[in-house]
């Protein structure tokens, strides 16, 4: 098995914005480079898929100049042959529950090994790539949301984790909900020195949060989305929440939405 603590892996993509669909941002010309009022997208895919899955909405979102999809670092294997990856468990054993689907049928009720390491893991992909987190909106799918809603609750716990710019939760769940409560919160996770929610995180305001779900979504179920949007409203961060009529997917109206929210990211940005 790989490292898990290895530097993650990743696929990068330009989008040339004056190829890209929808206006461009006020202030913001097709194609200019990054610097001034620039966005960087992270995409974070879903268990037993690879960075290559989210990559084609770069140029069907735009807005952003430079994409970046890091590998998750937990490969799958079954009888010696390569499923995809996870970004968390990280034991055989636990990979093989979750491959056949009952791994996940509590998630609120579990703390995964490996969600925070995944979380941190992202937090050094920016570092390393020398991107400013203020500029980065962080994009997850399924499990990759899993991990940047995990990356939202790290910045609550403390000063020296900073936030993102915004975070997309496109079709995700929330994961060991005792974890967002003030007293653990208060006290960090240990990761590194917690300096408590009173701080105000990372960046003093939070972010905004664009969440999306489909109803009929028969991998993570409707109630779990529901899960994890109440637990981010109850903690502060200013949400937008777009249930549609389908089952686990992107589809082009999440799409549009997605366009429509980054757009107003970049146009907020000094």
């Amino acid at each position: 098995m790989n490292d898990p603590a290895a530097p993650l892996e990743f696929l990068e993509m330009k989008v040339d914005l004056r190829d890209a669909p929808g206006d461009a941002p006020d202030g913001a010309p097709r194609g200019a480079p990054e610097g001034g009022r620039s966005l960087t997208a992270v995409l974070l895919h879903g268990f037993g898929a690879g960075p290559g899955d989210l990559l084609p909405l770069a140029p069907l979102i735009g807005v952003a100049h430079r994409w970046y999809a890091p590998q998750a670092p937990v490969p799958i294997m079954v009888e010696g042959t390569l499923f995809g990856r996870a970004w968390f468990p990280r034991e055989e054993r636990e990979l093989r529950r979750a491959l056949y689907g009952e791994y996940f049928l509590d998630l609120p009720g579990m703390d995964p090994p490996g969600l925070t390491e995944a979380a941190w893991a992202v937090r050094s992909f920016i570092t390393e790539r020398g991107l400013d987190p203020s500029r980065v909106v962080v994009i997850g799918f399924s499990q990759g949301a899993m991990v940047a809603a995990e990356m939202l609750r790290q910045g609550l716990a403390g000063r020296d984790r900073p936030f993102p710019a915004a975070a997309v939760l496109l079709s995700g769940a929330l994961v060991a909900a005792e974890r967002w409560s003030e007293g653990n919160l208060s006290a960090g996770d240990g990761s590194e020195s917690g300096s408590g929610r009173e701080s105000g995180g990372g960046c003093g305001a939070l972010p905004p949060v664009l969440q999306a779900h489909g109803t009929q979504d028969r991998i993570l179920p409707f109630r779990e989305g529901e899960a994890l949007r109440e637990t981010l409203e109850a903690v502060g961060f200013p949400l937008q929440w777009y249930p549609f009529e389908g089952d686990h997917a992107i589809p082009e109206e999440v799409v549009r939405r997605i366009r429509a929210f980054m757009t107003k990211i970049i146009e907020n940005l000094p």
